[in-house]
């Protein structure tokens, strides 16, 4: 094994990306402690990180920092410039703001789902360009923002053009945080985005400092009295959608102390049940967690029925988020979110703070 390892290395060194067929358990991984889909290898002149795809555990992308190269990174053999970025997820703002690195941002996907004043500020003064969706944006467009490195959500497929992007000298890496089901897995994705941008320091000292405020929270709140019953989501379609027993979701509504209707289901996304099948079991449950509205007559218009839930009436309470906020911070400050959670579900404990990712529908 060990000298299946060292192979490894050397092949990493000489052929950069060129190892998809490796399974990530053959690294020796470093300072990842919650976070699942990917992976650093130290040595004493280069970092390494692979990217774990979360489908199939195998490596979907590697690439390495050499030391004496600040804001480089090289995958395959072939060296790109990190001081210049396309986001295409909002998330990746919030991960970026907390290392002070939003000054690298290029491009992104859609204004209208962005929270951050600074970057909604550059996008109208053009200092970033505006591209749509990925999976819509022109290669033109993309090559106009001169940026080298694309940072995308990867559900399952390449970015778009990837290849031809390739040839450009620009590189498409996905990222998984969006399939971590800890909160703090997602959030110890900013310990890769501190490397990308020659911020590994602050990344960190930022992530143990919310480890610790995580697990403060938690062990404080570890013996409060099980909440009464709470549901999430909404219909979509033809189904009701509930984040499963084992999601990020259900983690935080465990650590919040909630009794969460779906807690022993299985699964780390969603769940679908038809709508008749929630009336029938979570009618009377005192809570009603992400609608998908912004006041209780709109969700009331899109389903009459709704008005059937006890959430819905005097006395009891239906929560909803502001979506720009909650997906671009959500994940970078998961000790708020837990907060939240605790706030909603345990009046009881006449908590004076002000809700940071929720409010109470009208």
């Amino acid at each position: 094994m060990k000298l299946f390892i060292s192979t490894l290395f050397i092949g990493i060194i000489l052929f950069g990306c060129d190892t998809k067929k490796n399974n990530y358990n053959s690294f020796k991984n470093q300072n990842i402690t919650f976070a699942k889909h990917f992976r650093i290898i130290k040595k004493s002149d280069k970092t390494i990180i692979s990217i774990i795809h979360p489908d199939n555990n195998k490596i979907d992308k590697i690439i390495y920092i050499n030391r004496n190269e600040p804001n480089t990174i090289w995958c395959e053999n072939i060296k790109y410039n990190t001081n210049s970025i396309i986001s295409f997820s909002s998330t990746f703002i919030g991960l970026l703001d907390k290392i002070n690195e939003l000054n690298r941002i290029k491009g992104v996907d859609n204004k209208n789902l962005i929270h951050n004043k600074e970057i909604l500020k550059k996008i109208n003064y053009d200092f970033i360009k505006e591209l749509g969706s990925a999976e819509t944006a022109s290669t033109k467009k993309i090559i106009n923002t001169k940026s080298e490195l694309i940072l995308f959500s990867g559900f399952g497929h390449e970015f778009p053009n990837e290849n031809k992007l390739k040839k450009l000298n620009i590189l498409c890496l996905p990222i998984y945080d969006w399939k971590e089901t800890h909160p703090l897995g997602k959030a110890e994705w900013i310990k890769l985005f501190g490397i990308l941008t020659n911020k590994e320091k602050k990344a960190t000292t930022y992530f143990n400092k919310l480890k610790t405020r995580y697990f403060d929270i938690k062990n404080k709140y570890k013996y409060v009295k099980l909440s009464a019953p709470l549901f999430s989501g909404s219909v979509i379609g033809d189904f009701w959608y509930l984040p499963a027993g084992e999601s990020y979701l259900a983690k935080l509504f465990k650590d919040a102390r909630i009794n969460y209707v779906q807690k022993n289901s299985t699964g780390t996304g969603s769940i679908s049940k038809s709508f008749e099948y929630c009336l029938k079991n979570y009618k009377n449950s005192n809570y009603w967690l992400n609608p998908g509205c912004k006041s209780i007559k709109l969700l009331i218009n899109q389903n009459a029925k709704y008005k059937l839930f006890k959430a819905l009436k005097k006395n009891t309470y239906c929560y909803s988020h502001n979506p720009n906020l909650y997906w671009e911070k959500s994940a970078i400050e998961p000790d708020s979110l837990l907060m939240d959670l605790i706030q909603i579900s345990h009046p009881e404990l006449k908590l004076k703070r002000k809700l940071y990712f929720y409010k109470k529908l009208h």
